[in-house]
């Protein structure tokens, strides 16, 4: 059976906290977009004519890329942070 969520947080909290005691160095968790989701991504111009010729295939597709990538950033990194801050609470 798969460990939960919960779990697999309190795994990693209890092994930064070791990394932590070990090296004198405070660690935590950091939220970081992944590539898919960042700016640059959204400006590749080869990521931008893929979105176009995907795009021009979708009804109601947004036509530019900009607009997908903020949307999905907003969306999961808000989402994303939530579930940091539940798993924080003790």
């Amino acid at each position: 059976m798969a460990d939960s969520p919960t779990d697999r947080a309190a795994s990693v909290r209890s092994r930064l906290s070791k990394l932590s005691r070990a090296t004198g160095q405070p660690f935590e968790l950091v939220l970081t977009p992944p590539d898919a989701l960042t700016p640059a991504f959204a400006e590749d111009a080869i990521k931008q004519r893929q979105w176009a010729a995907f795009a021009a295939d979708v009804p109601g597709a947004p036509a530019r890329l900009r607009e997908v990538v903020e949307s999905l950033a907003a969306f999961l990194m808000d989402a994303a942070a939530d579930a940091r801050d539940l798993e924080a609470k003790p």
